[in-house]
């Protein structure tokens, strides 16, 4: 699932394993007295959108690593909010300078982050400017950059974030493990069976606009 992804790639990044492994590969063993893995106990996570992707991110983040979580989502309130784990700030802008890690969901300003943050992208390839990201690696206003989603898909194989050592790239692959895309079929399957019945799919954010033959797109003038 997505939030598996993001977590292990926040891992990643934290220990270092770009670095190591091509240490290893080449003999350089002593590479482990260099210390230059961290811990997630005790980090902070920021989490720009807290839907249910970042919602099991947060869960996993404060409860199995035990980080302290701070979010930001304008269509989320304490009120609605199931969990004493996240922190929900109303500035979108502290809780990108604070971060040690930041989990993607919506536009982000670049230079906002703090110096030796890692950055990490599982949500949409447009969210994230790629010539800013370079431009802040090489700078290193930022530790390192988990992507699994670009600009442009696939990505050229010349692009300057492949020359990275601090870059972590997965091919948009965050939710395509063998479990979740059986489960995907055979739940795309039942959806078809509930709609013929009469019955609602198990999920849709617009399932009473269908019923009433409106086109979300006029639903949303209707609304505006």
């Amino acid at each position: 699932m997505v939030a598996e992804h993001t977590v292990s790639l926040m891992g990643a990044l934290a220990k270092q394993f770009f670095y190591l492994n091509a240490q290893v590969r080449r003999g350089n063993f002593a590479s482990r007295k260099e210390y230059r893995p961290a811990g997630l106990s005790g980090k902070r996570v920021g989490l720009i959108g807290l839907g249910r992707i970042g919602r099991l991110v947060a869960d996993i983040c404060a409860r199995a690593f035990h980080m302290e979580v701070w979010a930001y989502d304008p269509y989320v309130t304490p009120e609605t909010l199931d969990t004493e784990d996240v922190v929900l700030k109303e500035d979108m802008a502290e809780v990108i300078r604070t971060a040690d890690f930041l989990s993607l969901h919506v536009p982000l300003t670049e230079k906002m982050m703090k110096p030796g943050a890692f950055v990490i992208n599982t949500s949409r390839g447009e969210v994230l400017q790629e010539a800013a990201l370079v431009a802040a690696l090489k700078s290193k206003k930022i530790a390192g950059a988990g992507l699994d989603v670009f600009e442009k898909e696939p990505p050229d194989a010349t692009n300057p974030l492949f020359e990275m050592q601090n870059v972590i790239a997965t091919p948009h692959s965050a939710a395509l493990t063998k479990e979740v895309v059986a489960e995907l079929a055979r739940g795309s399957a039942e959806n078809v069976i509930n709609v013929l019945e009469g019955k609602p799919p198990s999920y849709s954010p617009n399932w009473d606009v269908v019923q009433a033959g409106v086109s979300p797109k006029a639903a949303g003038r209707h609304s505006a």
